[in-house]
Parts: structure tokens; C-alpha cells; sequence
């Protein structure tokens, strides 16, 4: 996660209320100890683990830290500033009552550290999980992962049929359009011939015409020319 780290140390008016907790050993013995599991609703934007890790280990001792940002489904994939982004985390404390004790007292309470710190207005949002432990959180991540990945997997399936019905698609309408341009030649070439055939028989209507009127005009000169010997 790209974020800005936060170097000022904390310090606010919680540390009074959490003396007994924060001075109290919290040095692992040979027996096994429980851990315990803390959610934050809220993480403000550019804390990173390292600097809530620096705010949360004043009061017990920290093991591990996970921060996500918060996916809002109906937002899709819009990008956001910053600013705008929503964090949430995960905080595994050593011990189990450190974790109890910590989320009960810091809950809903400031942040505090120094006043020019970008985080001293925001409140604290915890929340012990009972029963839950850190491998759960990673089950419920590979979980959501897996099921990421089938979506992802489903969306680029049906992008890829959308696809190839459109090339389809496509490739129906090229064919047509060289199946209806070949019968539209096909038809202008039988037009021409039937033009060519209609001009030659009208160029040998026309000849036969003018042999007729030839003839015709031959014989009535001859009974014309006979006429004359005999009257």
C-alpha cells in the first residue's frame, strides 16, 4: 500500500488510563500464550502498519498487521484520490487479554499524539473478535481472493463470447455483402446481354425491313415500266 509514514511519536491522554496495561510485562513465557485479534473499522488515510504499529505497541505488545482498502461494490473500479480512500485492519496482539483491554479502553477515543499530526482528531474504531484467530483472517483473504479470481475469470468468458458472436457477426454480414454484390453483377451482366441480343435482332429487323420496301419498289417500277409499253 502506498502511503506517506508518519514519524511523530504518540502520545494523548489515554496513556494515564492504560498505565497498569502499558508497564505491565509483556514478555512471552515458556507456556503457550493466546493470541488475540482486533479489527479496526476505520484506518485513516496514509497510517501505515508501521505507524499504527508504533501507536498500538505503547499499550501491549504487537505481533502481526493487516490493512486493506474498503471495496465499495457499488462504486466498481473508479479510481480515488487518497484522501477519499477507506482503510480497514487487522491487529494480532500477543496476548489475548492485552487485546480485550486495549479495544475496550481505546474505542471511540482520539488518536492523539502531537497536535500537527495529520491523525490527532481521528478516533480510535476497535473491536475485539472473539474466538477468531489470525489464521481465520487468512482463510476469509484467500477466500475472497479465490472467489476474485472466478469472477475475473467468469467476466473475461463472457467478454470473449461477446466477442467472437461479434466477429461472427461481422464475418455473416462480409459474406452477405459479397454474396448480394455478386448476384447484383450477375444480374447487370445478363441486363447487358439481354441489351446486346434486343439491339441485334432490332439491326436485323431493321435490314429485313428495308430489303422488303427494295423489293416492293423494284416490282412496282417494272408493272409501272410494262404499263407504259402496252398503253
Amino acid at each position: 500500500m502506498d502511503i506517506t509514514e508518519e514519524q511523530d511519536e504518540v502520545s494523548d491522554g489515554n496513556e494515564k488510563s492504560l498505565t497498569k496495561i502499558a508497564f505491565k510485562s509483556d514478555s512471552l513465557t515458556k507456556k503457550r500464550v493466546k493470541t488475540g485479534v482486533v479489527y479496526l473499522s476505520f484506518i485513516p488515510p496514509y497510517m501505515t502498519a508501521d505507524i499504527l504499529r508504533r501507536m498500538l505497541s505503547k499499550y501491549a505488545q504487537v505481533g502481526r498487521i493487516f490493512i486493506q482498502v474498503i471495496q465499495d461494490p457499488g462504486e466498481g473500479k473508479r479510481r480515488k484520490s487518497k484522501e477519499d480512500t477507506m482503510y480497514e485492519g487487522w491487529v494480532e496482539f500477543l496476548k489475548k487479554r492485552r487485546a480485550k483491554e486495549v479495544a475496550s479502553i481505546l474505542n471511540n477515543t482520539k488518536m492523539g499524539g502531537k497536535k500537527k499530526s495529520k491523525f490527532y482528531d481521528c478516533l480510535w474504531n476497535l473491536k475485539y473478535l472473539p474466538r477468531f484467530k489470525w489464521v481465520h483472517l487468512m482463510e476469509r483473504l484467500n477466500y475472497e481472493r479465490a472467489v476474485m479470481k472466478q469472477k475475473l475469470r467468469a467476466e473475461i468468458s463472457q467478454a470473449k463470447r461477446i466477442a467472437n458472436h461479434f466477429k461472427e457477426a461481422v464475418e455473416r454480414q462480409e459474406y452477405n455483402n459479397k454474396r448480394n454484390r455478386r448476384k447484383d453483377e450477375s444480374m447487370e451482366v445478363q441486363e447487358q446481354e439481354g441489351t446486346s441480343v434486343a439491339q441485334m435482332n432490332e439491326r436485323f429487323k431493321q435490314k429485313d425491313t428495308k430489303e422488303i420496301k427494295g423489293k416492293i419498289m423494284a416490282e412496282e417500277k417494272r408493272e409501272n415500266f410494262l404499263k407504259s409499253l402496252f398503253s
